[in-house]
């Protein structure tokens, strides 16, 4: 019976800390995602409090976009940002290269993107 209690314990810590992380992200980003669009992304970087833990690119001949989250994707978040952008011209780092993981290598390419707005 104790095993259940950690676990549903440590599961429902988990719960509120990406709760916490979406509200975070809800109050500072989306709903003032006009301060953003047309800058680099390194504006978003400078203001956030906590980083984004790994991502996923998509690139099209129409529109590219970024999913970032904010704890690791082996925990099965479904809390991430997504980022349009205006240009994606060089952000062709493959993603099996830096494995998903937001490091600094993948960090340095992004930042200077710049952000588009996503109706």
């Amino acid at each position: 019976m104790k095993i259940i209690y950690v676990f549903f314990f440590l599961f429902s810590n988990l719960n509120f800390a990406q709760l916490d992380t979406l509200n975070y992200l809800k109050q500072h980003f989306e709903l003032k995602k006009q301060k953003y669009v047309g800058k680099p992304f390194k504006k978003i970087l400078n203001h956030i409090k906590i980083y984004p833990q790994s991502f996923y690119s998509n690139y099209t001949d129409c529109y590219s976009d970024t999913q970032f989250w904010f704890t690791p994707k082996t925990l099965g978040s479904k809390t991430k940002m997504i980022i349009t952008w205006e240009n994606a011209y060089g952000l062709e780092r493959n993603i099996d290269e830096a494995k998903g993981l937001f490091d600094k290598v993948t960090k340095e390419q992004y930042e200077d993107n710049i952000i588009k707005d996503n109706p």
